[in-house]
């Protein structure tokens, strides 16, 4: 029988530490992944903010929405020897349930989850839903959007921000990339951040490659990333309902199926 990606080459994008569950992924579904990371995320050698990594335990709420900036907080408390049960009195929000169960890892259970995973409905839901009387801290990597302090602003909410990790893209890839795509073009492009579709545009051959390029099914992480590669010119660009990348894998069997 036929698995649902049976044969169909997947790109995977995501950053190297981050792209074997994602080929696992689509190898389940009889899928054939092609990892090609384009971007490289790294936590901060060094932290100008370090004094709110001092006053950490003063904070009502502290947000993540990435994986990579709770790894690279909780680094950085163990670097400042900040042990993670003086956080007890600190409540914690993450983007999503896949962000939360990474917060679970370090022994900390997350209060918040909005109901659709992105920047935007977490702002709203918690304003919403949540009483603040404290002081709230954001921890973002150095291409970490804006959202969330927007709307706090907008709130009179105090809030401060803490960069902890840094995303650059992964340039010693590129020549893998458009040696890939001088052989074959795959049946499906994924990106899991607007990082990753920047990178893509930023390295491939655009006189070989880039006009068919966009017009290849491109699967995106959820709406932000989706706009950023509309925009890009890639023209037929799809989300899953869930944003994580088991959705993504989904999405791209019920696009076959669809397709018959």
């Amino acid at each position: 029988m036929l698995q649902p990606l049976q044969g169909k080459e997947i790109l995977i994008t995501r950053e190297k530490s981050q792209s074997q569950s994602f080929a696992d992924l689509v190898k389940d579904l009889g899928g054939i992944p092609i990892k090609i990371p384009l971007l490289k995320i790294t936590c901060k050698p060094y932290m100008e903010e370090s004094y709110l990594l001092d006053q950490v335990t003063n904070y009502q709420w502290i947000f993540f929405t990435s994986a990579n900036g709770i790894h690279c907080f909780f680094k950085w408390l163990k670097e400042y020897e900040i042990s993670f049960s003086e956080l007890d009195s600190v409540q914690f929000a993450v983007v999503g349930h896949k962000t939360g169960e990474i917060l679970l890892e370090y022994g900390i259970t997350a209060t918040f989850f909005p109901s659709i995973y992105n920047a935007e409905v977490m702002a709203a839901e918690f304003l919403q839903q949540v009483t603040i009387n404290g002081q709230l801290l954001i921890v973002k990597g150095n291409k970490s959007r804006t959202v969330l302090q927007e709307a706090f602003t907008k709130n009179n909410v105090a809030f401060d921000e803490i960069t902890i990790y840094e995303t650059r893209s992964n340039s010693g890839n590129q020549s893998l990339l458009n040696n890939y795509l001088n052989k074959d073009y795959p049946d499906f492009i994924t990106f899991t951040s607007p990082s990753s579709v920047e990178a893509f545009i930023e390295m491939v051959d655009k006189d070989k490659h880039l006009t068919y390029i966009q017009k290849t099914p491109c699967v995106c992480i959820g709406s932000t990333t989706e706009t950023c590669a509309n925009k890009l010119g890639f023209t037929q660009t799809m989300i899953p309902e869930q944003y994580t990348t088991r959705g993504m894998v989904e999405r791209i069997a019920h696009y076959i199926k669809e397709r018959g």
